[in-house]
């Protein structure tokens, strides 16, 4: 089977370290390629024997018809690239780049599997991106969320082209331990250290409890731009002895 992943790009972030992931693994026993649509540089390894395809599909637009125009010209550059691989699936990675896809490949046989990482009502789209999502994700094989409550906001479709598969974890990380205090329980957070995930939250939560709990550790996994700010916030609530970043 070939199998053709589309992202928009490997520069970081989970969704991407998940499309990789995935490369990898599908590698082992069918024909994998991985697709991106910006040339950002790449920040995840990649199986040699994962076919690597690149295309430059940013620009910036001015004006409305500016910005229609390149978009034609994306979609175009898209299909025809996708429809050269002749895949027998196509798996693509969040919002925007799904509906490009959906709207590239329409009119062909090709089965879809779109995925969903970011709940949307924190993570919104504009008006005109929702319409063209509620309308294409309709055309999509498979919708496939990262959590419940993901999927729940997809009221629209039906409940056999939804299914909910959670981040997967490569087992050997989780063997080094050496970071976590093994004598008391720890509460492990993993992701990218941005606003959107919410972290603050999580830690401003925890010292609720944190003296009546000196046996609880909070653990980040994950790197970002909001590394430093959440270092102050832990900081500001005295939980330096109680939290790992």
């Amino acid at each position: 089977m070939k199998v053709l992943l589309v992202v928009n790009n490997l520069s970081g972030g989970g969704a991407e370290k998940v499309a990789v992931d995935l490369a990898n693994l599908f590698c082992k026993n069918n024909i994998t390629s991985i697709l991106t649509l910006s040339d950002k540089e790449d920040k995840f390894s990649v199986d040699s024997s994962v076919s690597r395809l690149k295309l430059n599909l940013k620009s910036n637009s001015r004006t409305v018809l500016s910005g229609i125009k390149a978009n034609i010209t994306r979609i175009t550059k898209l299909r025809a690239t996708i429809l050269k691989e002749e895949p027998d699936v196509v798996i693509t990675f969040m919002n925007r780049t799904n509906i490009r896809v959906l709207i590239s490949l329409l009119f062909t046989k090709i089965p879809i599997i779109i995925t969903e990482h970011n709940y949307p009502k924190t993570n919104p789209m504009s008006r005109s991106w929702e319409l063209l999502r509620r309308v294409l994700y309709k055309r999509a094989y498979k919708l496939v969320s990262v959590s419940s409550g993901i999927s729940d906001y997809f009221s629209f479709l039906p409940e056999k082209k939804k299914e909910v598969i959670y981040n997967p974890t490569e087992l050997h990380f989780l063997e080094d331990k050496s970071l976590l205090d093994l004598s008391k329980k720890n509460i492990i957070a993993m992701g990218r250290l941005v606003p959107l995930k919410g972290f603050d939250l999580l830690i401003k939560a925890f010292s609720l409890i944190a003296e009546d709990y000196p046996n609880w550790n909070l653990s980040f996994i994950g790197d970002g731009p909001e590394r430093n700010s959440l270092i102050k916030l832990i900081e500001s609530y005295g939980l330096e002895k109680h939290s790992i970043i």
